[in-house]
């Protein structure tokens, strides 16, 4: 009741597309299945009012958020056909066409790019997150780590909480410390406020594991992420090579099966960054003496620390060189 003793009727709760939405502008991760929901409704808006600039923003934001998790190559040339076609539209370039075009650069690691555009969508709207978490991972990748810091002050003053504490795990990892980057992201999963808050919280918890040399954890954060998410890619690809680094190949194999069932996409984690699988081994303890300038990059669409596949000889821990038959 207000307070003139009238009964309110309950806000009615978020449709799927809805649900993507809100959590696009409060910058933590929608759920796949909500973010797919959301794709259908503006291409079907767009379809009928090819000249609603909002919608194909939205849509372009909302297909670059799937490309950059999924890696699926054809994701991306979509996206950015319909963020293109949101900024040829005319008058102010909106904030969220400047963040998607953002975020796919930073997914093609063409991070000069990434902060050109993630500069854009800030100075624009300053108060929104989705520019600081683009920015957060662009500038270690020019080797700007005062940029970095100056973004994730601000992130945390615009929106204190789990979203700018993975983040912080970001920019702790990309300088060596990997205890900081733990405890941070740690922290971020106990407040997570959605599961795919959580999910994307404890699949990173997973890749600094793995980085570690820590197989078992890296499985138990991995099968946390997928508790939560069960559709979350980059848990569901580093759970299979966590499975293979301990040796349960049978368990690995069926995992790696199950991931492309569920999103037979080619350019997914699991068909490219994890092609190697079957020689999986928990990479050596990292050392902290390489500069961010020189460390080496994630592979487009796949959670950070992965190692990039170039289909020719990869050397695995303790072994010799081995082909990769990808």
């Amino acid at each position: 009741m207000d307070r003139l003793g009238q009964d309110r009727a309950a806000p009615a709760p978020l449709t799927p597309a809805g649900r993507a939405l809100a959590a696009a502008g409060a910058g933590r991760p929608a759920a796949l299945a909500d973010l797919a929901a959301l794709i259908g409704e503006r291409r079907e808006r767009v379809r009928r009012a090819p000249a609603d600039r909002a919608s194909w923003a939205v849509l372009g934001a909302a297909l670059a958020e799937r490309a950059a998790r999924s890696g699926a190559p054809g994701a991306y040339t979509e996206a950015e056909r319909a963020l293109q076609r949101a900024l040829a539209q005319g008058g102010t370039p909106d904030v969220r066409a400047l963040t998607g075009l953002a975020v796919l650069a930073a997914a093609r690691q063409d991070w000069a790019g990434a902060v050109r555009w993630g500069e854009a969508a800030r100075d624009r709207a300053p108060g929104r997150v989705g520019a600081y978490r683009v920015l957060l991972e662009a500038y270690p990748g020019t080797g700007d780590a005062e940029g970095a810091d100056r973004a994730l002050e601000r992130l945390r003053k615009v929106r204190p909480g789990p979203v700018a504490e993975v983040a912080a795990a970001w920019v702790h990892r990309e300088r060596g410390w990997r205890e900081d980057a733990e405890a941070t992201v740690y922290d971020a999963a106990a407040r997570a406020a959605t599961p795919a808050e959580r999910a994307a919280a404890l699949s990173r918890a997973g890749d600094l594991a793995w980085e570690r040399g820590e197989a078992e954890t890296a499985l138990a954060r991995y099968e946390g992420a997928l508790r939560a998410e069960p559709e979350h890619e980059g848990a569901a690809a580093g759970r299979a090579r966590a499975l293979a680094g301990l040796g349960r190949s049978e368990e690995a194999l069926a995992a790696w099966a199950r991931a492309r069932a569920a999103a037979p996409r080619p350019g997914t984690p699991w068909s490219r960054a994890n092609c190697c699988w079957r020689w999986a081994a928990p990479p050596r303890r990292p050392t902290t003496s390489r500069s961010p300038a020189t460390r080496r990059r994630p592979w487009p669409g796949t959670a950070y620390g992965r190692s990039r596949c170039s289909g020719g000889w990869r050397r695995t821990t303790g072994t010799r060189p081995r082909r990769c038959g990808c």
